[in-house]
């Protein structure tokens, strides 16, 4: 187990979406194994030895992490960005849509999508596709999305596909898009190289 343990951490550490093949469930039953491998090697050390090596250790993490934490996040200056407010907007909005289709009539269409994980953003991008696959013209009708949480996911996934060429089904495009384990490898990144890296100085 110790050397399927290692293996794991080099093939996390050099591609972690090569989780996504092993799925959440197993992923955790792994790193389940491998602390139990490992942690009865150190309790076996500590006994020998007659040191607290897992004390020991989790004092070093604790010393270690006032310099090697590798998550800083850069910040940029705080910036002024103008924005127009909602009579403005629909005044451009409509004079975009007015040009486009002359003549026609202009509906207009708010979404409102609610937070719920990856539910909510699999339901919206869902709906939001289905919609676009059976009126092609919702999309230059649709003033604004307003999302929370998930459902602002699906809504981004949705938006970003607007302006892709040659999208047979919205629908289909943006639930094969969410249909993807997304959480194993970051899971996998978490419990094994990050996990290590703790112990580092």
């Amino acid at each position: 187990m110790a050397a399927i343990a290692l293996l794991l951490l080099v093939l996390f550490t050099i591609t972690p979406t090569a989780a996504q093949n092993f799925g959440l469930g197993t992923i955790l039953c792994l790193v389940a194994a491998s602390w139990v491998t490992f942690g009865g090697f150190l309790v076996y050390l500590s006994r020998i030895w007659r040191f607290p090596v897992i004390a020991s250790l989790l004092v070093l993490a604790l010393l270690f992490s006032f310099w090697n934490d590798n998550h800083i996040v850069r910040l940029a200056p705080p910036q002024e960005i103008p924005r127009l407010d909602v009579l403005k907007a629909f005044d451009n909005w409509y004079v975009l849509v007015e040009d486009q289709r002359r003549g026609e009539t202009h509906p207009l269409y708010i979404v409102a999508t609610e937070s719920s994980g990856i539910r909510a953003a699999y339901w919206t991008v869902a709906v939001l596709g289905e919609i676009q696959d059976k009126n092609p013209n919702f999309a230059a009708h649709l003033f604004a999305i307003n999302g929370v949480s998930g459902g602002s996911l699906g809504a981004a996934v949705f938006e970003a596909l607007l302006p892709e060429p040659n999208v047979a089904s919205f629908k289909d495009a943006g639930t094969e898009i969410l249909a993807q384990d997304f959480l194993s490898p970051a899971l996998a990144s978490m419990f094994y190289p990050d996990l290590l890296q703790r112990f580092l100085p």
